[in-house]
This record gives structure tokens, C-alpha cells and sequence, in this order.
């Protein structure tokens, strides 16, 4: 999954009106993941959402220009709405051949899509998933590491609801995306 065919751009996007124009790398590095990168490094948790949501539209783009080209992605996006999921978009985000805590989770594309629809539809989590900065792989249960970190989440939790969502580390998932977005980028072909 991470030999994705190189990714073609073209000057097209408009930036300042009808005269100039830019190619999806140049909005991604100048405007995009500044912002990202400035809300997720704030150590103000309050804005690690907002940083997980911006990535979204970035990672959909990059999967569709390279599933389907640059062409059919941009000229023709609802044509495609139907040729993909959620789950495609994050397993092609952050799948990692050398990755084995992703490994052990059965069903981690399936949450992750989950997690991906719930930011991109509601702009929060739905039940049974929650942020949690303390964690440093992508989802893992809450209940599972060793037992001082249980007793901590115990401890803190508000209702055994939230010892059993599945723990989503907000930081993970946007420095995940960012590097894929970032080499997709760096690797990415200019067509003009």
C-alpha cells in the first residue's frame, strides 16, 4: 500500500484571482500545514481536534489524485464519490508495512474510518472513541497496556464508558498524515 504510483499535480489551482495560479503542493506547503502543524503543537488540547479535522481534505485529495489521477480528482469528483471509502482513504494513509502496533488491532482500518467519517461529518468523536494526547501509538483500547496507566484512566474517567472507548492520539493522527501527505508531495510530478 505505500508504493502508491508518484502523484501528478498541474498549476491549476487558483490562489489570487484568475491570473495566478498554484499546484495543490504549494497550497499544502504554504497555507495548510502551517496551520495544522501550529494547532497540534500548541499543547492546548482544545486544538488538537481542529488540527485532525484540517487533514481531512488533504488526505481524501491525496488519495483520489492518486487512485485516479489528477485529472478525474479534480475535474470530476462526484463521479468518484461512489468508488471509495473512508477506510481507503486511512489505510492508504497510514498504513506502514514496518508498523507492528497496527498489526495487532483486527479491526483498525474499520475504526479508523469510523473516526475519519465521525470528524469529517459530525466535527467530533462519536461514542465508544475518544482523544487522548497520553497515548503515543494511532487507537488502542483504553483498558489495554499495563496496569498504572488502567488505574490512571480509572481514576480520571467520568463513566465506564470511557474506560472502554477505543483511544485515539490526536498528535499521532496528524503527524501520521502530514508525513504521507508531505512524501506524496515531495515525490509528487509537475505536469506543466
Amino acid at each position: 500500500m505505500t508504493n502508491a504510483k508518484r502523484m501528478e499535480l498541474r498549476r491549476d489551482v487558483p490562489l489570487a484571482g484568475p491570473s495566478e495560479y498554484v499546484t495543490y503542493r504549494e497550497v499544502w506547503t504554504i497555507h495548510a500545514r502551517p496551520a495544522i502543524r501550529f494547532l497540534i503543537t500548541s499543547n492546548n488540547t482544545e486544538l488538537y481536534l481542529s488540527a485532525c479535522i484540517l487533514t481531512l481534505p488533504w488526505m481524501d485529495r491525496c488519495y483520489t489524485i492518486c487512485r485516479f489521477g489528477y485529472d478525474k480528482a479534480r475535474r470530476d469528483p462526484k463521479d468518484l464519490m461512489n468508488k471509495y471509502t473512508a477506510k481507503d482513504i486511512v489505510e492508504f494513509i497510514y498504513y506502514d508495512d514496518s508498523d507492528e502496533s497496527l498489526k495487532f488491532i483486527v479491526d483498525v482500518w474499520g475504526h479508523l474510518a469510523n473516526v475519519f467519517n465521525a470528524l469529517k461529518h459530525d466535527g467530533y468523536l462519536r461514542q465508544g472513541y475518544a482523544f487522548d494526547s497520553r497515548f503515543n501509538s494511532l487507537i488502542c483500547h483504553a483498558f489495554d497496556g499495563d496496569l498504572a496507566r488502567f488505574a490512571e484512566m480509572t481514576r480520571i474517567s467520568e463513566s465506564f464508558v470511557q474506560i472502554q472507548s477505543l483511544v485515539i492520539s490526536p498528535k499521532t493522527w496528524v503527524n501520521g498524515a502530514v508525513k504521507r501527505i508531505d512524501q506524496l508531495f515531495i515525490d509528487a510530478k509537475i505536469l506543466d
